[in-house]
């Protein structure tokens, strides 16, 4: 059976726009034509349109759909599995955000308005959680909120508030102020997160990248890159039982020039364990790749010298890796990532 354009967008609720610019760019070919030049698309047409649909509801630029499908393509069944849990996380999250609706209703129903916190929890289900926690890492952090009460959350305002005012004065992240707020601001950060680095990771996401949090928090990029340089700072003596002087000076400057970089791969790391993808998969390769150039940048993993003092540095030391986001989980997909090969 072949299938017109027309036809064909009919059926998929694509525009016909749409097929003839994925033709055009060569991502969807049609097999055939007819004696009138009418673009014809067979069944193989129809299961590659799939994909590419599929890929791009999971996330994916069409020049990355064209580059995956070029080397033949993920496989249908790991592609309908990752489609699958991305649904599930979808249907959670939906399914989370209409409970909370029908008790706001009931509260309404009931002739008691809804408190300032209801329409908040309301409002982040709707918009900013969604973008960044599955519905179950929401209710873990509003129920570990609401044990910590409304102290925590004025506690982290004075954290900000201090950490501020050493930017304005300038005072560097290794002086001994920066490093006392930076060890409170690691224990104030665990009390939420109960040691769950990909919770971690994904809150500083949030704080980095969503101006409403940023000025309802007083946390932004500036405030983290500094508390981040604070415990870089922390860290080194740790460091320095396993490098010499000279070493110790190189990784200062290293971290210095390449730490702001690591939130970000550490995020794009988590955002593909969360898809689904196997360390084969050609993006998790491609992050695996990214995470070895980054780590011969920082930590000159690159010379076996230097890589075997880190790597019996980080096996040995596990307050190297509390508060980075990076867990045992984490390294194992990305040296799975790199062909089994040590970060």
């Amino acid at each position: 059976m072949l299938l017109k354009v027309g036809e064909l967008a009919k059926r998929t609720g694509l525009t016909v726009r749409a097929l003839h610019h994925y033709d055009g760019i060569g991502l969807l070919t049609p097999s055939a034509r007819s004696d009138s030049g009418y673009r014809l698309y067979n069944a193989n047409d129809v299961t590659r349109l799939y994909r590419i649909l599929a890929l791009q509801r999971l996330g994916f630029a069409l020049a990355e759909i064209g580059d995956m499908l070029a080397g033949s393509g993920p496989a249908l069944p790991g592609l309908i599995a990752q489609q699958l849990a991305a649904l599930d996380a979808q249907i959670e999250q939906a399914l989370a955000l209409r409970t909370r609706l029908q008790q706001l209703q009931q509260r309404l129903a009931d002739d008691a308005e809804p408190t300032l916190a209801d329409w908040l929890t309301t409002l982040e289900l709707m918009t900013m959680y969604e973008k960044y926690l599955t519905s179950q890492q929401a209710d873990t952090l509003r129920q570990r909120k609401a044990a910590l009460g409304e102290q925590y959350d004025a506690d982290w305002r004075a954290l900000t508030d201090r950490v501020r005012a050493l930017i304005d004065a300038k005072v560097p992240p290794h002086a001994a102020e920066a490093q006392a707020l930076a060890q409170q601001w690691t224990d104030h950060a665990q009390a939420l997160v109960h040691g769950d680095e990909d919770l971690l990771i994904k809150l500083d996401a949030m704080h980095r990248n969503e101006p409403a949090l940023q000025s309802h928090s007083g946390i932004d990029a500036a405030v983290l890159e500094y508390v981040s340089q604070a415990m870089t700072e922390a860290r080194l003596p740790i460091y320095a039982k396993y490098f010499d002087a000279t070493e110790i000076e190189r990784l200062r400057g290293n971290f210095r020039r390449h730490m702001p970089e690591w939130p970000a791969l550490v995020g794009a790391v988590r955002q593909a364990m969360d898809r689904g993808l196997s360390p084969d998969h050609p993006d998790a390769r491609a992050l695996g790749a990214r995470w070895q150039a980054l780590s011969h940048a920082t930590f000159c993993t690159n010379e076996p010298a230097m890589r075997d003092k880190f790597m019996q540095a980080v096996r040995s030391e596990p307050d190297l890796l509390l508060n980075t986001g990076i867990d045992r989980a984490l390294l194992d997909f990305v040296i799975a990532a790199q062909g089994g090969q040590p970060a």
